[in-house]
C-alpha cells in the first residue's frame, strides 16, 4: 500500500512539472518580446533545444527546418562555450530598443559569474500573434 502512495504522489509530480513545462513554453500572444527573448535565451544555456526552438521565428523562405534545428544546435553549443569559459551565469537582464506593432528588437545583457557581460541585440517578430525571436546577434 505504501509503494502505491508513493507511485501516485510520483505521478503527480511529475504532471504538475509537465504541466509547468507546457505552460512555460514560448508563444501565446500575452508574451511580451523581452519575456520571449528571456525564455530563447535561458533554453539557449539550458541546452533545451525544443523551447529555444518554440521560441523561434518560422523558418524563412529558402531556409530548411533542418537548417533553423542546426542554428539553433550551434547557438545552443556557443552558448555553453561561453558559460564554460565564464562560469556560468550571474544575470540576465532584457530590455526593449523599438517595438513596431509586429516587429520588435530587445537587448539583451548576460552578466557571467567572472564579470565579463555581453550583449546581444535580439530582432522580433510576431506570429500568429505570438512573439518569436527572429534574428539574434549585430
Amino acid at each position: 500500500m505504501k509503494y502505491m502512495k508513493t507511485t501516485i504522489y510520483s505521478i503527480h509530480i511529475l504532471a504538475a512539472f509537465l504541466a509547468a513545462m507546457f505552460l512555460s513554453a514560448c508563444g501565446g500572444s500575452s508574451n511580451s518580446p523581452e519575456g520571449v527573448a528571456r525564455k530563447f535565451f535561458t533554453a539557449l544555456q539550458n541546452q533545451d533545444v525544443k523551447t529555444a526552438t518554440a521560441c523561434s521565428s518560422k523558418a524563412k523562405p529558402g531556409t530548411s527546418q533542418a537548417d533553423k534545428s542546426m542554428i539553433i544546435a550551434i547557438l545552443t553549443a556557443a552558448m555553453q562555450d561561453e558559460l564554460q569559459k565564464n562560469g556560468g551565469i550571474e544575470a540576465m537582464e532584457t530590455s526593449p530598443v523599438s517595438d513596431s506593432g509586429d516587429k520588435a528588437e530587445v537587448e539583451v545583457k548576460i552578466t557571467y559569474k567572472n564579470g565579463k557581460t555581453d550583449e546581444s541585440p535580439c530582432k522580433m517578430v510576431k506570429e500568429n500573434g505570438a512573439w518569436k525571436v527572429d534574428d539574434v546577434g549585430r
